[in-house]
Parts: structure tokens; sequence; C-alpha cells
């Protein structure tokens, strides 16, 4: 009764997700297009107005506009991931029990995720807590410092117009979209690159785009925030007899957690929770 439990717990989320990694909108696919032929492409991006699509004889990324596109038929069926799922975990069947119990215990740790710190006019502090699958009460941690300023965007034709909350002032640059990066037309021009979201297309300057220590962030109500990252490190979690032990490349510290109303409290400073960032 046991396995029988643990096998529709386990059995129906990993069909799921399969059906929802078939659903997924980048990748290796078959491109139809409206002119009647066909291309083998990599989906490198999807925004509301045009797809990025990389050939795969010549590597060149175009931005393809959705009225040239028929239909898009990703190599991966529902069919396959569903059989291969129930394939794995066939032969996996004689250790659901434990290995079950123990990823349940260890994915319901309410620390588990990204965070940032409650601190108005300060730096923000992220934390991204991860599962470790070795041990429970173990695993991964990575923190990031940035300066964070925050504002209200907007585009016309193909100029970004970006006002600061802290200043009256609009500056604007011009900005192209190649693939899965923003080209800015500024004194010096650079390039900040994006990572396709998962979820419904947005319109193509929405997203977290990166260029070294440096992050635009532009959300779709017309807000932004743009970051600085000051400092980045990784290291291990684990609990201990008081608190969580935290090793990082370059030395220890002993943090106390708890949680209450949807809040992370980590000696006493608050975190709230954030969609993940990189």
């Amino acid at each position: 009764m046991i396995k029988m439990k643990l096998l529709s717990i386990l059995v129906i989320p990993a069909l799921l997700a399969a059906q929802d990694q078939a659903k997924t909108r980048t990748g290796p696919a078959w491109i139809a297009w409206k002119n009647g032929t066909r291309d083998y492409a990599e989906i490198v991006r999807v925004t509301d107005s045009f797809v990025a699509i990389r050939q795969h004889q010549t590597r060149t990324c175009e931005n393809v506009e959705w009225s040239r596109v028929a239909d898009i038929k990703h190599l991966e069926s529902t069919d396959i991931s569903v059989l291969a799922a129930l394939v794995s975990i066939l032969f996996t069947f004689p250790m659901l029990p434990y290995w079950g119990i123990k990823q349940a215990i260890g994915e319901h740790d309410p620390k588990l995720g990204s965070w940032e710190s409650v601190a108005p006019n300060q730096p923000a502090v992220r934390l991204r807590f991860t599962y470790g699958e070795n041990h429970l009460g173990e695993g991964g941690i990575i923190k990031q410092l940035a300066l964070v300023r925050t504002g209200r965007y907007r585009i016309e034709n193909r100029t970004l117009f970006m006002r600061y909350d802290d200043e009256p002032n609009e500056p604007s640059v011009g900005v192209r979209f190649e693939c899965d990066e923003l080209l800015v037309d500024a004194a010096e021009p650079f390039r900040m690159r994006t990572r396709q979201e998962e979820g419904h297309a947005q319109a193509p300057i929405v997203g977290r785009w990166r260029r070294d220590e440096n992050i635009w962030e532009f959300h779709s109500d017309g807000t932004f925030q743009a970051e600085r990252i000051g400092r980045e490190d990784s290291g291990n979690y684990k609990k201990a007899k008081h608190g969580v032990d935290i090793t990082w490349t370059q030395g220890q510290e002993n943090w106390q957690i708890s949680t209450a109303n949807g809040s992370l409290f980590i000696n006493k400073t608050e975190f709230k929770r954030r969609p993940p960032f990189y």
C-alpha cells in the first residue's frame, strides 16, 4: 500500500513534468513557414512579437516575426516524454519508498528557493538555497549583494526611455534585439544578454538583461530596476545543533533561521521570496 501511494505521488508529477517539457517553447524544433517550407532549427527566445531562431548549419540567429510562422513542432512529443518517464519509474520502482520519502522531506524545507532582504535604502542581499540530494538538512547556497535603483520605462520605435525614481531626467538610448541579446546604442555601445523564462510570451524588452556586473530588469507593468552586482559567493549549508552552519569559499558562519508569514528571518534580518536571480 505504501509503495502504491508513493508510486501515485511520484508518477503523476513525473507525467505532468514530461508533458510540460514537451510544451516548452525553446529548444530544437521543426518550423513550418507560411510559404510551405520547413526548417530544422533551435528556438532560442520567444516574445509576443517575434521568435529568435538559430540555424543548426550556419549557427546564425535571427528574429522572425510571427506572421511568417505557420507552426512549430518540438522534437520531443508528449507521447515520447511520457513513455520515457514511465520506463524510468519502472526501473527505479524498488527504490521508490526510500527516494520518495527522502525527497519529500528535503524539498519541503521552507528555506529552499530565492530570497531578497527587506531593507529600504540599503544594498539588497539575495540568497538562493538549493536541495542537497546526498544528505537531509544539507544543500547549496548562493549569496549576491546588489545595489538597486528603480524607475519606469517606455519604448518608442527603437528608443528606450528610462526615468529613475530618484531623478527627474528621462535619458534615452537606442536599442535593438538580436537573438537573446539587447544591443544598446549608447556613447559606448554594449550588449546585454537574457535567459528565456517559462510562461507566456511577453514584449521583447521584458526580462532580466545582464552584462558583467550590470543588470537591467524590465517588467511588463512599465517598471524596471537597474542593478550593479557588488559581490557574489557560493557555498554549502548544513543543519547544526544550534542553527545552520554556512561554509563559503572563504570562511564559515552560523545562522539562526526561522520562517513566519511567508518571510525568512536570518539573524533577525527579514527576507522575502523573489524570482530566481543569476
